[in-house]
């Protein structure tokens, strides 16, 4: 157990750490979202602790293990619900961890909601980039 700030900072730096190591060697991204989540379990939570939950239900998941990352994935989008992290913890949740514990027909469906909406706002990029992927 550390201390109150030491802590926060191992664990933004330990974010920051994901993205270098995700373009250099990913590998290495198990082992630090492991460590993320360790400290979160002797520490308690912090802003970043969704992102640990996050990384990890990512890693888990590319290891095959589906259910437990869907598992580490909605509790890492709880977490995130008052966070300052929620749209990153979104991004991975739903780019590697729900599209592929999700069937593909309810991913087309979803993909199809949102070229209807897109076109309902005006917004032709994502309505476009929606048709595409359905």
């Amino acid at each position: 157990q550390c201390s109150q700030k030491s802590f926060i900072f191992l664990m933004r730096f330990y974010h920051e750490l994901v993205y270098v190591y995700y373009v250099i060697d990913p590998t290495r991204i198990f082992g630090i979202s492991l460590r993320m989540v360790v400290l979160t379990f002797q520490n308690g939570l912090t802003d970043t602790s969704s992102l640990a939950f996050a990384y990890y239900g990512m890693e888990v998941t590319a290891k095959g293990n589906l259910m437990i990352g869907n598992r580490l994935g909605t509790i890492a989008l709880r977490l995130s619900e008052n966070s300052k992290y929620i749209s990153n913890v979104i991004a991975v949740v739903k780019q590697y961890i729900s599209w592929v514990s999700e069937p593909f027909h309810a991913i087309a469906e979803s993909n199809l909601v949102g070229f209807h909406a897109g076109n309902r706002i005006g917004d032709e990029f994502s309505s476009s980039l929606n048709y595409y992927l359905h």
